[in-house]
């Protein structure tokens, strides 16, 4: 949310607005969504992460909380090669177009911020260079150089493919997450 909504201004007022009662993590509801959903993307199936074991799924989700990467690895030892071998990985791009300042009060609008999920076939749109892939999804004819792009806060060159970044720098949750931003 930093790289996409960077002000300046701190602290930052926030609103959490839930559907349904609060009755337990919505952090961790969160994140076994996604991975059901990049499960199903790169398996066509989530089934490995509906019946995971309560024991695994809380190692995997304390691995993941406390940021401990091979801890998580070795909780995800049922999917974890299903997924890095998959033929397929979601991206999901946040783009803001214009130079809109927050309202602390109300936030941003949606118009002011898109959001867009593609699952990426990784031997066609992944080997493709990010440049053409933003390009092509973000419907832009400028060239991406004067917007800043980052995934999780790290810059990265435009030059690599989908499938090298998403190798590098996906998510725990097995999704790539990249954000856009123009001056």
């Amino acid at each position: 949310v930093y790289d996409l909504l960077e002000s300046g201004e701190i602290p930052w007022k926030l609103t959490v607005k839930c559907t349904r009662d609060h009755q337990g993590d919505e952090a961790r509801d969160q994140f076994f969504n996604a991975l059901k959903a990049a499960s199903y993307a790169a398996t066509g199936s989530a089934q490995h992460v509906i019946t995971m074991p309560t024991a695994e799924a809380n190692k995997l989700w304390d691995a993941c909380r406390a940021g401990k990467r091979q801890e998580y690895k070795d909780a995800a030892t049922s999917f974890h090669d299903k997924m890095e071998n998959a033929q397929r990985f979601l991206v999901r791009v946040f783009c803001r177009r214009n130079k809109q300042k927050l309202d602390s009060d109300r936030g941003w609008s949606s118009k002011h911020i898109e959001s867009k999920l593609k699952v990426v076939a990784a031997e066609k749109e992944g080997l493709m260079q990010t440049r053409q892939a933003l390009k092509d999804w973000l419907q832009v004819d400028t060239d991406l150089e004067t917007a800043r792009l980052t995934i999780a806060g790290i810059p990265f060159p435009l030059e690599l493919s989908l499938v090298q970044l998403w190798r590098l720098l996906r998510a725990p949750d097995y999704t790539l997450y990249i954000v856009v931003r123009w001056p």
